[in-house]
């Protein structure tokens, strides 16, 4: 950290950006991007999407190293940072008129992309080794949370090439397109499937959780030709005979909304295959229904829940698919 404030950029900024219209343009073309909205066809792509957050490093790099090198705050680094972390946080909200969404971890990677301003004009602008670790740890960062991707990608696009089969559970990277939500989950094989030796999902829950789950979104979103969708479910440890466990369905505009279409069943120790039907179904916001039909052309998660379980349940889930 240096010992008082320097008034001069420590690292000198190109020439092309000692004019104020070039300077005015690239703070623009920075904050410009924050406020477009993401086609449907890139938000959900496996291998796009995630790539695509990652340019929040970038770009509060890029308005970090402009607010550092022209302007009110040129050469205070630790005030260019304070600010560049506000109109980070900032642009969070400010966007969602926009149709974009406030996501914590969009914050996150721009602190990172601030921090990296920050680490690399220590290190090179004051000769400050520890500047120079500062960039090599947030270095780390992005790398990190991209790690999944291949994986994701690979299982998406297979899924992708069986549909209408949504997740017959079968292939080795299947088990990243799954998340639980509040449930213990896991993707095993058995001996005994319906059908034979398979793999499927186990979901173990109980309480005190009151909705505990499992879900997947990693799939085709189009599912306007088809009418109900059937998976195969078994009872493999409980408190009763039976247990109840129910099947939610968001379109893409419920996600804003806050409503979904759901259907209850109950399982037992035998393999059974429910039904959940697609067409005409009025949304609901766990209430009361709504004035809307669920978009079966714009499908965006399935999620598997007990709800308020009495006690400890392990399902298991396979074979999902579309007639």
């Amino acid at each position: 950290m240096p010992n008082s404030p320097r008034h001069t950029p420590a690292i000198a900024p190109p020439p092309l950006l000692l004019k104020w219209q070039t300077w005015t343009l690239g703070l623009a073309v920075m904050l410009v991007p924050f406020f477009l909205p993401i086609p449907m066809v890139l938000r959900r792509h496996p291998i796009i999407s995630p790539l695509g957050d990652q340019l929040h490093v970038v770009l509060l790099a890029g308005i970090a190293l402009l607010l550092y090198w022209r302007g009110p705050l040129t050469g205070r680094l630790w005030t260019t940072a304070l600010v560049a972390a506000i109109i980070g946080g900032a642009i969070e909200f400010v966007q969602i008129p926009f149709g974009r969404n406030a996501h914590y971890m969009d914050f996150v990677l721009d602190l990172v992309g601030i921090g990296l301003v920050v680490g690399f004009v220590l290190w090179r602008g004051h000769g400050q080794k520890v500047g120079l670790w500062l960039v090599l740890a947030l270095l780390l960062v992005p790398p990190s949370r991209m790690y999944h991707v291949p994986f994701v990608a690979s299982a998406a696009y297979r899924g992708q090439g069986n549909f209408p089969v949504i997740a017959d559970l079968e292939g080795p990277r299947d088990h990243w397109l799954w998340g639980s939500n509040r449930a213990m989950l896991e993707i095993v094989k058995i001996p005994d499937g319906k059908d034979g030796p398979s793999q499927v999902v186990r979901l173990t829950a109980s309480p005190p959780a009151h909705w505990p789950g499992v879900e997947t979104r990693r799939f085709p979103h189009d599912w306007s030709a088809y009418e109900t969708l059937l998976l195969d479910v078994r009872l493999v440890t409980g408190h009763a005979e039976t247990q109840r466990f129910s099947i939610r369905i968001d379109d893409f505009v419920g996600r804003k909304d806050e409503t979904w279409i759901s259907t209850p069943f109950s399982a037992t120790s035998d393999w059974q295959t429910f039904r959940f039907p697609l067409v005409q179904r009025q949304v609901t916001d766990g209430n009361s229904l709504q004035e809307r039909t669920f978009d079966r052309k714009d499908v965006d998660r399935i999620l598997f829940y007990l709800p308020r379980p009495e006690g400890r349940a392990v399902l298991e889930i396979d074979n999902l698919r579309l007639e």
